[in-house]
């Protein structure tokens, strides 16, 4: 994100008057969702996390969590640099993940 915050602020507010660029954000927020739920199964199907994980939420959370439109409300309303966003993110990732139980 430390390379491209500023532009994705820009596209978000250019996003309503520039018809192409609304249809790649979109195109965008559904490849981020499909890599999302793609990882949380790929996750279950290798066994490293156990067959009841709830798929749905898992991925609905990762993809809020890792989505350009999160990260430009975070900047937005917080002002958080690149940097505090990695760590917001790391943490909220490794907390799906089991790994800070």
């Amino acid at each position: 994100m430390e390379r491209t915050a500023d532009l994705f602020d820009i596209a978000a507010q250019a996003e309503g008057i520039e018809p192409e660029l609304a249809e790649a954000r979109q195109t965008g927020r559904k490849a981020t969702a499909d890599l999302a739920r793609t990882f949380w199964t790929s996750a279950v199907a290798d066994r490293l996390l156990p067959e009841a994980t709830d798929l749905g939420l898992v991925s609905t959370t990762t993809d809020v969590l890792i989505c350009a439109d999160t990260m430009v409300h975070l900047r937005r309303t917080r002002s958080w640099t690149p940097s505090e966003h990695r760590t917001w993110l790391r943490t909220g990732l490794r907390g799906l993940a089991g790994l800070d139980s």
